[in-house]
């Protein structure tokens, strides 16, 4: 894969990822059970139950919910700071084939120099 392409993956990729991520954090995850007294039957006594159940469960949900959004949030932000620091112009790799054709010339000129020096004598 060249560099322009995986320069244009990466950012996508830390775009898509800081979207997801704030969807995922402020996505409604559910709500909590009432924990009502209906007396004193087995039914409360289920009831109840299931309601810390549910509130145990949403608040897990929560912490994940937000962990998970965190995580791609910041790989995001890692993705697009790849991308944008991929160097991908062909104007350093000229700058370098430029500057050794100068050295190629300047050595060229000064061996020229010492032969015709040579020839003089």
């Amino acid at each position: 894969m060249n560099k322009k392409r995986l320069k244009k993956v990466l950012i996508f990729g830390g775009c898509l990822s800081i979207l997801f991520s704030l969807l995922m954090f402020f996505s409604d995850i559910g709500l909590f059970a009432d924990i009502n007294t209906y007396g004193g039957d087995a039914y409360t006594g289920i009831q109840n139950a299931a309601a810390y159940t549910a509130y145990n469960v949403k608040t897990l949900s929560n912490i994940v919910s937000h962990g998970f959004s965190a995580i791609l949030f910041i790989c995001g932000f890692i993705f697009i700071g790849f991308g944008m620091s991929l160097n991908t112009d062909d104007k350093v790799i000229q700058q370098v084939s430029e500057s050794k054709d100068e050295e190629e010339q300047f050595h060229e000129s000064q061996q020229e120099e010492k032969s015709i020096e040579i020839e003089d004598k």
